[in-house]
Formats: C-alpha cells, sequence, structure tokens
C-alpha cells in the first residue's frame, strides 16, 4: 500500500537551489525569540520576492505565483539559526506559463546576490562622498557604474539593477536587525559553499553602510492640512497637504508625528477638518539612490483659525 503520509518529493518536478541562512546572536541562546526570528526571515521573503517580481516582469506576487515559487526550510540546526532554504520551481507551472521557462532558482539568487554587491558599492561610496555615475552600456542589457576614483567601471546587467531599485528597501531592514547584542550577524550563503565567503552578510560595521541617516530640518513649515488617521498609543498619524506656500513639502500625503500626549489627543479634535498647521520637516537620506525624502512632519501647533 501507498505510503499516504510520505512527504512530497519537490525534486521530482522542480529545478531548485538551495542556499544556507544563517542568524547568529544571544537571541538564540536558549530557544528563540519567534517575533524577531519571523520578522528576518519574512523580509528576506520580500527580497527574494523582488527577485523573482524582476525575472518575470511583474509588480505583484499573486496566488498563482504563490503555487509556483516558494521558498522552503528544509534543515535547520541548534545553537543559532542556520535554516538550508530550498528555493524551487515547478516544471507543470513552467509549462502553464511560458514566461517562466527561462528562468530558474539559480538565476533568483545570483540576481539576490548580485544585487546585494551592488546596492553595497553604491551605498559606501555615496557615504564616502564619492560621485557615482549610471549609464547605459553599448550592449543594451548591460549597466556601467562610474564611482570616482575607481580605475574600472562596475558592469552589472539590467535585471540587477532594476532588481536592487526595488529591493535596496528590504535589505536595510535585514540590516536592522543587527544590534550587536540579540542579533549579531546574519550571512546568507550557497549551501556547501564557504560559509567565510558569507556571500551575503550584515555584521554591525555592514548595517553603518546600510543605515538611512535622519536629520530634523530646522525650517519653520506653515500649511494647510487635513489629517485623516490617527494612532494615539504611539502619537502619529497621516495628513493630507492642502496649502501650502513652502516649496520644500509637496501637497501630498504624510505621515505625521506629535512628541506628547497632550498633541495627540489636540489632533483627535481635528480630524478630518481642514486646519492650519505649524510643523517641522524630518528628512532621510537615502545612500543608495542618493537622495532625500521626507520622513515625517512634527507637528509643533495647531492654529484656531480653520479654513473652509
Amino acid at each position: 500500500m501507498e505510503d499516504t503520509n510520505k512527504c512530497f518529493d519537490y525534486d521530482q518536478y522542480s529545478e531548485d537551489k538551495i542556499i544556507t541562512f544563517k542568524v547568529k546572536g544571544n537571541l538564540f541562546d536558549d530557544g528563540f525569540d519567534l517575533n524577531i526570528t519571523l520578522n528576518i526571515l519574512k523580509d528576506f521573503q520580500y527580497i527574494m520576492d523582488k527577485a523573482y517580481l524582476t525575472l518575470v516582469n511583474k509588480k505583484k506576487i499573486s496566488e498563482k505565483d504563490r503555487e509556483l515559487y516558494k521558498i522552503k526550510a528544509i534543515n535547520s540546526k541548534d545553537k543559532s539559526l542556520i535554516l538550508d532554504l530550498q528555493i524551487y520551481i515547478g516544471s507543470t507551472m513552467q509549462a502553464a506559463m511560458p514566461i517562466l521557462s527561462s528562468y530558474s532558482p539559480k538565476q533568483m539568487w545570483d540576481l539576490v546576490k548580485n544585487g546585494y554587491d551592488f546596492i553595497s558599492n553604491i551605498t559606501k561610496a555615496r557615504k564616502q562622498g564619492k560621485s557615482v555615475n549610471i549609464k547605459q552600456n553599448k550592449n543594451i542589457d548591460k549597466i556601467n557604474v562610474e564611482i570616482q576614483g575607481d580605475e574600472k567601471d562596475i558592469i552589472i546587467d539590467k535585471n540587477t539593477y532594476i532588481f536592487s531599485n526595488k529591493a535596496y528597501d528590504d535589505y536595510n531592514k535585514l540590516s536592522n536587525y543587527i544590534d550587536d547584542e540579540n542579533v549579531e550577524e546574519i550571512s546568507i550563503y550557497e549551501k556547501d559553499f564557504s560559509e567565510d565567503a558569507n556571500i551575503i552578510n550584515f555584521d554591525v560595521n555592514k548595517k553603518e553602510i546600510f543605515k538611512y541617516k535622519s536629520r530634523i530640518h530646522e525650517n519653520i513649515l506653515n500649511f494647510k492640512g487635513r489629517i485623516f488617521r490617527i494612532d494615539v498609543d504611539n502619537k502619529k498619524g497621516k495628513i493630507d497637504i492642502l496649502e501650502s506656500k513652502e516649496k520644500s513639502i509637496p501637497l501630498n500625503q504624510y505621515n505625521f508625528k506629535v512628541l506628547d500626549d497632550k498633541d495627540i489627543k489636540e489632533c483627535c479634535n481635528y480630524i478630518n477638518k481642514p486646519t492650519e498647521f505649524t510643523a517641522l520637516k524630518k528628512i532621510i537620506e537615502n545612500p543608495f539612490l542618493g537622495e532625500e525624502k521626507i520622513e515625517c512632519l512634527i507637528i509643533t501647533k495647531i492654529n484656531e483659525d480653520n479654513f473652509k
């Protein structure tokens, strides 16, 4: 009689790639914190998702995609979180979706690995104050990257560039788990590859490369806006800017926060009411893109004179 409890052998119908995912730190001395561990794995899943979306030229993962492409933990080890993760794409599904027949789990992994290298190089150069020039190669599928002071250009394929622009925030999130206490290091490398090579590695030093800098701009802003969402416990919310003479704050929706409980309670009185506000803006610098954006507005005053 056939054993119905036997696990299905994905190797019989899929092409796969096995990588090792290692998280090291005091977090795993006596069991591990499930919430932090799941968040780390979730953020790595997001990176892999964006590699998949880049290869198939899509914006969102569908239910059909989830049936087709999976990351599966096939082995775990003691004393730290060390998982062997299997990336696989089912060949039966490839037949149903011909666009996937040209891609493989190895290509997905190469994209994640090359994207990490590219983001690291660009981010490190910009943090060192070097200029970076990105331009199209004579080969339409290649991109040339000139870094000030380097003798040779970095040449990457177009998919690596597209993927990196999608996934840089997710690499930043992974690096933010490093706190030199609970999580000392995250390493991701090919199974049976030398761990010392650390193909993808986040530690305290690497965290500084990926870290976004933020600062509060000293200029005071006056504008008319409408609060449409409030999180009282965390003293923050969302605001729609309706009118402003400040060029540095385009009309748009922004996150906002206040500094004490009294201020957030006052904000509740003006929800969905067009109101005049005074605020400071908190700027975040993205070292990969070399750009700044408004992270949030810090509301310092709500004026009594509402407008209709």
